[in-house]
């Protein structure tokens, strides 16, 4: 009789991938993870990230070579069928789902050897370009360039997933991450913590857009003394609040991780508040 691992494995083998289940919005995948012609380390970016902000993911247990799931012909697959599954399931209570497909590329590319991640948007139409912004300045924040991947040939575009999960119409922004090499190094934290701190701001994004509603914001304006309300006003106020409110959490959580703390604090927010009072007077 074979033992309960044993069996175990040949289950994750049998579906083809190693599920990590979340309780945000986010879904992280790794179709490339598994060699022969595997993407190095994808699998553990993908996984290292999701721990952290308790996304979802899928890592891929099968090579390329065998079954690419970032092709058509694979979509009928346990594994781009439990894709649907979590993005169907996530959009039952939320208005949003947020698909990273992370991959690598072996070194920068040739027309900019300074960008070292590529956007693969298909063809800049698969995200919200507000969300490929905020990833771009967590990235630039930590030195590493990244760029659409509109003329860098169809490689680099987005494949299968991102064209066919991501539809913006239905809520569901999908980008392809083509990493080099020289930012897929063990141990290697700026490019984890670009992404991390990128989904934390979407996911408070997401909160605050839908807690922050506008019949809110209309009693805000008249507690304030407001005789009268212009149509746009209440918009204006919760688009500031909400920037207001996750640029402090943001820094926050950053004054948190600097003390080696888990735990967001009250002296964390007053302090990430303080400090961003300041910078805008």
């Amino acid at each position: 009789m074979r033992s309960s691992k044993s069996v175990e494995k040949n289950l994750l083998t049998l579906k083809g991938f190693i599920e990590r289940p979340g309780d945000i919005p986010v879904l992280l995948t790794a179709p490339h993870a598994m060699g022969p012609r595997a993407d190095l380390l994808t699998g553990e970016i993908a996984y290292r990230v999701a721990t952290e902000v308790g996304a979802y993911t899928l890592i891929a247990t099968v090579s390329r070579e065998d079954k690419d799931y970032n092709r058509a012909k694979w979509r009928d697959t346990p594994f781009r069928k439990r894709i649907q599954e979590i993005i169907t399931d996530l959009l039952k209570t939320h208005s949003e789902v947020l698909l990273l497909d992370i991959h690598g590329m072996e070194k920068p590319i040739a027309s900019f050897d300074e960008i070292t991640v590529l956007f693969g948007t298909s063809g800049g139409i698969s995200i919200n370009v507000d969300y490929i912004d905020m990833l771009r300045e967590e990235l630039e924040a930590r030195g590493i360039q990244g760029e659409y991947a509109f003329m860098e040939g169809p490689q680099y575009m987005g494949g299968d997933i991102v064209s066919y999960h991501g539809k913006i119409s239905r809520g569901v922004h999908a980008v392809q991450l083509e990493i080099a090499a020289k930012n897929r190094k063990l141990g290697e934290r700026d490019l984890i913590d670009a992404i991390v701190n990128f989904i934390r701001r979407w996911d408070l994004t997401q909160l605050y857009t839908h807690e922050l509603k506008k019949t809110a914001m209309r009693r805000l304006l008249k507690d304030a003394g407001a005789k009268r309300i212009g149509q746009d006003a209440p918009d204006v106020l919760r688009d500031i609040l909400e920037s207001i409110i996750i640029q402090t959490v943001v820094r926050a959580a950053n004054i948190a991780s600097s003390s080696q703390r888990k735990t967001i604090e009250g002296k964390d927010i007053r302090k990430g508040a303080s400090g961003l009072l300041k910078r805008n007077r």
